[in-house]
């Protein structure tokens, strides 16, 4: 299973091209699904509890990738297990760290970090403040960066059919590795 994952800060777009491509995926006849953010849920439903304990929230994230395995071969994802590492900080145990990059490791991803900066900032279905963004965008790149994970960059204003191909490259470059 490949999972797309949309790497930004708050509100740069990635729920809206995760959708956006997860339809393209299904109208070219692909077996994909779309995995949204589990803590966005949490706003909508007013639950303060998830911003208190990330283990919960990416034991959820995990779930809603775990329950397609075998059953999909593309996963579209706006929250990327791997974004753990920063809403974790220091407050859990490096035992947990191991594990989402162990449960990262799983799967073969496709990341694309958003250029996000044409993209207006509204708060809806969001905990963050605008203010943080540029600051959490190069924290999310240095994680990336750390661990020596590919990634494209997109604009998030771009063209959805010019993205899905930047994609699919990336995808092709997937899966010829996982078939070396």
């Amino acid at each position: 299973m490949i999972v797309i994952n949309f790497f930004g800060p708050s509100c740069s777009g990635k729920s809206t091209l995760a959708a956006g491509v997860f339809y393209r995926l299904k109208s070219f006849g692909l077996n994909a699904e779309v995995a949204l953010e589990y803590v966005k849920d949490s706003v909508y439903d007013g639950n303060p509890y998830p911003f208190k304990d990330q283990i919960y929230v990416f034991a959820h994230q995990l779930k809603r990738l775990r329950q397609y395995e075998g059953k999909v071969d593309y996963v579209v994802t706006d929250a990327p297990l791997l974004l753990s590492h920063s809403f974790a900080g220091d407050k859990e145990c490096q035992a947990f760290h191991d594990l989402i990059d162990h449960e990262w490791k799983r799967y073969n991803n496709v990341n694309v970090f958003l250029d996000w900066h044409n993209v207006p900032y509204t708060s809806s279905g969001r905990k963050s403040e605008h203010d943080n963004r540029e600051k959490y965008a190069k924290k999310v790149k240095k994680l990336l960066d750390d661990r020596n994970e590919k990634y494209i960059v997109v604009p998030s204003d771009g063209d959805l059919l010019g993205i899905v191909a930047l994609i699919s490259d990336e995808i092709e470059r997937v899966e010829k590795g996982v078939a070396e």
